[in-house]
């Protein structure tokens, strides 16, 4: 048995040199493995980025915490309501309605309407609406990363 060739290291790379940011940069630029300039790697990337299944539960998690900001954003505006009804109702004859209603069908109808505002005294509102910002924020950041 032969004894091990000794092999020479491999030349580290600096990630300029392969086209990514500095070390300690941010955040890495959209489709860095493309810098790499290996169609393989593309190819299989575009398959994991096409068949990932936790990328549409992130697109859904965007999407309830974009929601959850209009939500939050409409709690700090007044708020109105309208509300009709109309119904055909036929009272008994042989029960506890009194006689002028007693076996006749009779329309009835009711409208409501209300109108109302909350007040932020003591920052509720905006603070729930920073709250969901940040979350959406959040939820963005994460399917960036995971698109990456």
């Amino acid at each position: 048995m032969a004894p091990p060739v000794a092999q020479a290291p491999l030349a580290r790379l600096t990630p300029a040199q392969v086209g990514l940011p500095a070390a300690g940069a941010a955040e890495l630029p959209d489709r860095w493995w493309q810098a790499l300039g290996d169609p393989a790697l593309d190819d299989l990337v575009a398959h994991a980025l096409r068949h990932q299944p936790s990328l549409a539960a992130l697109q859904a998690r965007l999407l309830q915490a974009q929601a959850a900001v209009a939500g939050a954003a409409a709690d700090a505006v007044p708020q109105a309501a309208l509300a009709a009804d109309a119904t055909a109702q036929r009272f008994s004859g042989r029960g506890l309605v009194p006689p002028a209603l007693a076996g006749q069908t009779r329309a009835l109808a009711s409208v409501q309407a209300s109108l109302s505002w909350e007040l932020d005294f003591h920052g509720r509102q905006q603070a729930a609406l920073a709250a969901a910002g940040a979350a959406e924020a959040a939820q963005a950041q994460l399917l960036r990363a995971a698109r990456a």
